[in-house]
């Protein structure tokens, strides 16, 4: 590892004014008026001659134009070379991610397949949530021409308020993009670019971050250099705020700090220890230092004078600037601080009905998407049937009858919707629906749509062997939607249809959380069973059992371990836009009758200390009310209101006796731990 100061300096350069195709007042402003501190330390190493192109207050900016924004949609991914993704770029957007997460800013990113694990692991180094819950796009890499459309529908669908660009490649004059050795890196780089330059059309804010002057957003900057070969690399794509910085993850890092100083929030910038970490896991993801393209941390170039992490400089100097911006950051004149998060809205009500365990993995699921991809307010009702659990082995009957009566307990509650959280349950429709009267989002029906649409041509699913036997009419149920979604275009063959007959009772034993050997390898071994029947050409996996998305980072591993790369996806996502879809449709009802809470409810028809014990085990949360009752006609639902609505709290608890005796031995609470023994069973 080297000094720091054996590498970093920090001499003022002289500068001149720059100009910007589309550069804004305020960044000209800047470049009339002395240099900031902040400005010195992204300039402080100057080896690839940046201070001839580098843009006085370009973070400052940046930062300010983001502090109105509610969605941001981030680009990154820079491969040197073929198969060579750099470390220089996914760790500034993480690190940009999660700040603007922690202000309550909803965002999305947008890179290539190489890059996309290179980013996941920064951000769980950053933000594991946030790794695991939030959108990703993957831009197929293909000319300009061919991408435009794509580039455009995909701002149309997301809609977000700025794009931000940090060590994209961008295009040259020529149409070719270039490394700074001059190479053409055209052919193994997605066009991300033209993100940019379709969200300039669309006047929505552009943000480029780049340390070489061949990233986008670097476009209209005066003094860029040639590549070391001579070439043209100059990018020839523009932004609206350009930020220059000797490294590009620290240009977007500065961002971050400003934006967080700017709400008085400094202190939820990234450590300098998780500097680090996120450099060593990006790395171990498959990363190269750009300039060495070492993958080994701190190993020298061959000349000895640049060192694998970032940019040549190994990651004690990134752990030392990162603790240098944040002193200077927060010796600045912040501003005023623009906008706070709100806090304690009343929440859109939501069902997730599963006949057991599967609906708690589910719910929890559910409710991270949603507040990772929303900046709505959402509360769970979990309606659970534990009692009659498992549904896998009922006659369709029984099923038509248990489902119905759940629906019916989660229509009663008053919720905004009823998400389905049990494949099994679906099989019940049409006739389970009868009576009730409200929105129920079909599982089965919501995960073919999503297979047509983000699936491959030849998705696969695991599921428990009931959902993947075929019907009565010969047809799996998911084979008959997947064709509907389609048009029959799709199929789902035996093959592609999995049945894994002991991970769900694995799962709640709890085998996925143990940290015993014994367990831990029994549950990797059958893992690896069932992930080893994959087809080879299948497109993506699909994990068509709510308990099943509990092992996905284990069924990830064993898929690395196999050497395949197909990504695994949990159905929940897709019910989370569904529900997110609805709750935007209503944002005009009136919800100011129901308790500023999140706390979920849990329904069941089990044994509810048995069941509240589960529950805080598969939420991962210690405040869940958990409540026993009946399903259906037996269910009393007016010792349900005080816990959601603020008209019924005082009037329900003065008289526990208005829904009568009999309705309160069928009905048991179990106290959070918050509570204590204060609310004991009725």
């Amino acid at each position: 590892m080297i000094p720091v100061t054996s590498r970093v300096s920090f001499q003022p350069i002289q500068r001149g004014q720059q100009s910007l195709s589309q550069a804004s007042s305020s960044g000209d402003d800047h470049a009339e008026s002395k240099k900031s501190n902040l400005d010195a330390l992204l300039q402080c190493y100057n080896n690839r001659d940046l201070g001839k192109f580098f843009h006085p207050g370009g973070a400052e900016d940046a930062a300010k134009s983001l502090e109105s924004a509610k969605k941001v949609m981030l680009l990154t991914g820079f491969n040197v070379a073929e198969g060579m993704p750099e470390t220089d770029g996914p760790g500034g957007t993480a690190a940009l991610a999660h700040a603007l997460n922690e202000l309550g800013t909803v965002v999305t990113f947008v890179t290539d397949r190489e890059n996309r694990n290179v980013l996941k692991a920064a951000l769980n180094v950053l933000n594991p949530k946030l790794a695991e819950y939030a959108k990703f796009k993957s831009l197929p890499i293909k000319s300009a021409s061919d991408i435009s459309s794509i580039a455009g529908q995909l701002l149309r669908d997301e809609m977000p308020d700025s794009v931000v660009a940090i060590e994209v490649p961008s295009r040259n004059s020529d149409g070719v993009q270039r490394n700074m050795r001059g190479d053409d890196i055209s052919s193994f780089n997605s066009s991300l670019d033209e993100i940019l330059l379709q969200a300039n059309k669309l006047k929505i804010t552009t943000i480029g971050v780049g340390d070489g002057g061949n990233e986008a957003g670097m476009g209209g900057l005066h003094g860029i250099p040639k590549a070391i070969d001579g070439s043209e690399m100059k990018a020839a794509v523009p932004a609206r705020y350009p930020v220059t910085a000797w490294n590009s993850n620290f240009g977007a890092e500065a961002i971050a700090a400003v934006l967080l100083a700017r709400h008085g929030q400094l202190e939820k910038l990234h450590t300098p220890e998780q500097e680090v970490a996120m450099i060593n896991a990006m790395l171990d993801a498959g990363a190269v230092d750009g300039i060495t393209r070492s993958r080994i941390a701190g190993e020298p170039s061959v000349d000895g004078k640049a060192h694998t992490g970032v940019d040549g400089f190994a990651p004690g100097v990134h752990h030392a600037m990162v603790t240098l911006l944040k002193s200077v950051v927060d010796n600045m004149h912040r501003g005023f601080i623009s906008r706070s998060i709100p806090q304690n809205a009343a929440p859109f009500l939501i069902a997730a009905f599963d006949s057991s365990n599967g609906g708690l993995i589910a719910a929890k699921n559910l409710a991270a998407f949603i507040s990772v991809r929303s900046q709505q307010t959402a509360r769970f009702v979990i309606v659970v049937d534990h009692g009659n659990a498992v549904y896998g082995d009922k006659s369709r009957d029984t099923l038509v009858s248990l489902v119905g009566n759940g629906l019916k307990t989660a229509n009663a509650v008053g919720v905004d919707v009823i998400a389905m959280a049990c494949n099994t349950a679906c099989t019940a429709f049409p006739e389970a629906k009868e009576g009730v009267n409200n929105r129920i989002l079909d599982l089965i029906e919501v995960t073919a749509q999503a297979m047509v649409n983000h699936g491959g041509d030849k998705p696969a699913i695991i599921a428990t062997p009931a959902v993947v036997a075929p019907g009565t009419n010969g047809l799996n149920k998911y084979e008959e939607a997947l064709k509907q979604a389609s048009d029959k275009k799709m199929s789902l063959p035996p093959e592609f249809r999995i049945g894994a007959t002991e991970w769900a009772s694995m799962i709640n034993k709890l085998d996925h959380l143990s940290t015993e050997p014994e367990v831990t390898e029994k549950l990797q071994e059958s893992v690896e069973k069932y992930v080893r029947k994959i087809p080879d050409d299948a497109t993506s996996l699909w994990l068509c059992c709510t308990h099943y998305p509990a092992l996905k980072p284990h069924i990830e591993a064993a898929l690395r371990k196999l050497g395949r790369s197909l990504d695994v996806i949990d159905p929940m996502e897709y019910q989370a836009e569904k529900i997110m879809e609805l709750m935007s449709s209503k944002k005009e009802k009136d919800l100011s009758t129901r308790l500023p809470s999140t706390k979920p409810i849990v329904i069941t028809t089990g044994n509810f200390i048995e069941v509240g014990n589960m529950a805080r085990e598969l939420l991962g949360m210690n405040d869940v009310i958990v409540m026993e009752s009946k399903f259906g006609d037996d269910f009393s639902v007016e010792l349900v209101k005080d816990e959601i609505f603020l008209a019924e709290r005082n009037s329900v608890t003065q008289d526990r006796n208005l829904a009568g005796f009999h309705a309160a031995k069928r009905f048991r609470r179990m106290p959070s731990p918050a509570e204590g023994s204060s609310r004991a069973e009725n």
